[in-house]
């Protein structure tokens, strides 16, 4: 099920109950809907603000690279007319397009490291002039289409993303979940910024998998391997560069756990 929390991370409500196997993207829409991509069951679903299904993608544990069909979809975003572009994901490797009431409209990409290709697309955002920006995860770069899926431009030397958020200003703010940080990127993809490095302590992360930034800049961190979320604020920038030079990716390894490979060093292998 989901868990909802206030900003201070009170606990408000439970919903979906029976819905989710293993719920891994999670977006809100313009008029509150709850969008989920489950990479167990194969789905993704639509939910009213209440808890209400209002559309079903994909089929419930029959994952495939069909029209109708995903392979561990990871995350979900939507154009300016109401368009849902889909990563898909884990199981196959392309983005898919649906109209606003779930049509099927077309698909793109496969596995590969060329342009459009994919290894393990796993974030998706679509800015204001619907430019969709694609976090290849595993090639380690942004890939940038217009919504027909035409490539437009990649950006490498970025680190790993893992999760995309978009400002109002159009910045682009990537987890790398490879690396450990959570960077900022203008426009043309450069580096204007990063915070925190490996490890446990607060303001540390471990495999830190998706982000969102609240309207007050806040922003908020799913820490995987430390069970937590964590919460910055935003504080004037100090001009210099983070102490942390990311040089290897610290949690991820050889231990299959659930599906995912990753082991943190001096974890147990069992």
């Amino acid at each position: 099920m989901l868990s909802e929390f206030d900003e201070r991370g009170h606990y408000v409500r439970s919903l979906g109950e029976g819905l989710f196997d293993h719920p891994h993207g999670l977006r809100i829409d313009a008029d509150d809907n709850i969008w989920t991509t489950d990479d167990t069951n194969n789905t993704v679903l639509k939910l009213s603000p209440a808890g209400k299904v209002l559309l079903v993608l994909g089929r419930r544990n029959n994952g495939g690279e069909a029209n109708w069909l995903f392979s561990k979809p990871t995350d979900v975003a939507f154009s300016k007319n109401g368009d849902i572009f889909v990563t898909d994901g884990y199981g196959n490797s392309r983005v898919v397009k649906f109209d606003h009431n779930g049509n099927f409209i077309k698909t793109w990409g496969n596995y590969g490291s060329g342009p459009g290709e994919f290894v393990l697309p796993h974030s998706v955002v679509i800015d204001k002039n619907d430019r969709v920006y694609v976090g290849d995860r595993e090639n380690a770069r942004i890939q940038i289409f217009d919504t027909d899926g035409r490539f437009l431009a990649q950006w490498t030397g970025i680190g790993y993303p893992y999760g995309l958020w978009i400002t109002p200003d159009q910045h682009i703010w990537m987890v790398d979940g490879g690396f450990d940080r959570i960077v900022e990127l203008d426009q043309t993809g450069k580096i204007l910024g990063s915070i925190g490095s490996p490890g446990h302590q607060p303001g540390q992360l471990a495999w830190r998998h998706f982000l969102a930034i609240s309207s007050d800049q806040k922003l908020f961190v799913a820490d995987v391997l430390n069970w937590r979320f964590q919460v910055f604020v935003p504080v004037k920038a100090s001009g210099k560069l983070s102490d942390y030079v990311p040089t290897e990716r610290q949690f991820y390894g050889f231990k299959q756990s659930d599906g995912y490979f990753f082991r943190s060093p001096g974890w147990p292998t069992k």
